[in-house]
């Protein structure tokens, strides 16, 4: 916050580098978390019998099933809201930040003993970061634009 001549606060306005690393990280987190963490995991998890190759393939569904419906509900979520008048307006960044924390959580929670919730965690996980990447990239955009970048 800075100070502006009256004394009352003002945002400081970002910068396109800030914009850019701030969509870069954001990304980096819902992707590299949300879609590619369990990669890694996947040949440990196989080897120590945890999973076979067919429940691996299924959460890996899951997880792009999860990806599918979430930048659906991005696509159509301006007429849902226009339908829905009821429900309130929520910035981008909320959504935003709200998916990352949603995406870190439910992959974190993949370290539950408890196979039968893994798709619906791995699903759910992949909506999360479908959201962040499509609410990620028009907030970018935005920004940008609005500073007369590209």
């Amino acid at each position: 916050m800075a100070l502006n001549p009256s004394n009352t606060p003002t945002r400081l306005a970002h910068s396109p580098r800030t914009v850019a690393l701030a969509g870069l990280v954001a990304l980096a987190v819902a992707m590299g978390i949300g879609r590619f963490a369990f990669t890694p995991l996947l040949p440990m998890m196989l080897h120590d019998g945890v999973i076979d190759l067919p429940m691996a393939s299924w959460l890996a569904s899951a997880n792009y099933l999860g990806y599918l419906v979430g930048a659906l509900l991005c696509t159509f979520q301006p007429r849902i809201w226009a339908r829905l008048r009821w429900l309130p307006v929520v910035r981008h960044t909320t959504w935003i930040r709200a998916g990352l924390t949603a995406t870190c959580v439910l992959t974190l929670g993949m370290a539950l003993q408890w196979p039968p919730v893994w798709p619906l965690l791995r699903f759910a996980a992949g909506l999360a970061s479908a959201v962040v990447f499509v609410f990620t990239s028009g907030w970018c955009l935005a920004r940008l634009a609005a500073l007369g970048q590209p």
